[in-house]
């Protein structure tokens, strides 16, 4: 199938498909315009706090370039579509075809890409999300150099360390990834890790939770050797680890339903967001 690209002035040029990445719901197009196009820069996601205004840009339902206003909701919601779930939370009104569009600043700069909402009846209610401009420079980045990305694989299930759990296994506060299955095969398997252990550390990296670890073990590159600090029976154990590929068949270490977000394109709802945890 073809790609096109439509330009503010209605101007139709074929595009081809530089890289995507389904995990994150990016992907990277190259044009020829024949002209110079106005472009605009990057902003720093991270400086973002709840309250600041933002302007969400897109073609709601196909009628045309639209711009809504509002504020930033939340940081940092996990809606269960994935293991890098991180997003902004805004009030901005977006729609059907508001998907792909930038959030902006009140200085013109992009700090996030419109990605879903949720709605109980498929139209706008002030609940919308964007993927973070720091998270999507960083796919970008990758899929302009490779045209596809590779993440790292562990191979476990993971649950969050209750209060409760923590106190019962002799922990001083509850925090890292709770291993309740260890895959056949895996990397984990390999490397000795059992069920029960608590992973607190991964790659010189704390892990606070689940999604800190299924984040982490996505960033490294397949094929290196890192190593776990691992909580196990009441003593602390140093594990090494030689990270696997993640292909779509196999999931890596993350807090995810597996349900996936439904975008502001498909128009979408999100379910009720329960708790689920895999791999």
């Amino acid at each position: 199938s073809s790609i096109k690209v439509t330009l503010d002035d209605g101007t139709e040029l074929p595009a081809t498909l530089v890289g995507r990445d389904a995990k994150d719901d990016l992907a990277v197009l190259k044009i020829k315009a024949g002209k110079s196009l106005p472009t605009v820069k990057w902003g720093d996601s991270d400086k973002l706090m709840t309250g600041d205004q933002v302007l969400a840009i897109g073609n709601p339902f196909g009628i045309g370039t639209t711009v809504t206003a509002g504020i930033v909701s939340a940081r940092g919601r996990d809606l269960h579509s994935g293991p890098f779930d991180d997003f902004i939370q805004i009030d901005a009104p977006i729609n059907h075809g508001n998907s792909g569009g930038p959030l902006v600043d009140v200085n013109g700069n992009v700090v996030g890409i419109n990605a879903a909402i949720y709605s109980p009846n498929g139209g706008s209610v002030g609940v919308g999300f964007a993927i973070p401009s720091d998270q999507a420079q960083k796919v970008v980045a990758k899929l302009m150099k490779d045209g596809s990305i590779q993440y790292g694989y562990l191979g476990v299930e993971i649950q969050p360390v209750t209060p409760d759990v923590a106190s019962a296994i002799g922990l001083d506060h509850p925090g890292g990834a709770l291993v309740s299955q260890v895959n056949d095969g895996s990397p984990a398997a390999s490397a000795g890790v059992q069920t029960g252990d608590v992973i607190t550390s991964f790659a010189g990296q704390d892990v606070k939770d689940p999604k800190d670890l299924s984040r982490a073990v996505a960033d490294v590159a397949p094929g290196a050797r890192e190593t776990l600090d691992v909580w196990r029976k009441g003593k602390a154990v140093q594990i090494s680890v030689a990270v696997g590929r993640n292909t779509d068949d196999v999931k890596t270490a993350s807090a995810d339903d597996g349900s996936g977000a439904p975008s502001a394109e498909q128009g979408s709802r999100l379910p009720a967001m329960g708790l689920g945890l895999m791999d």
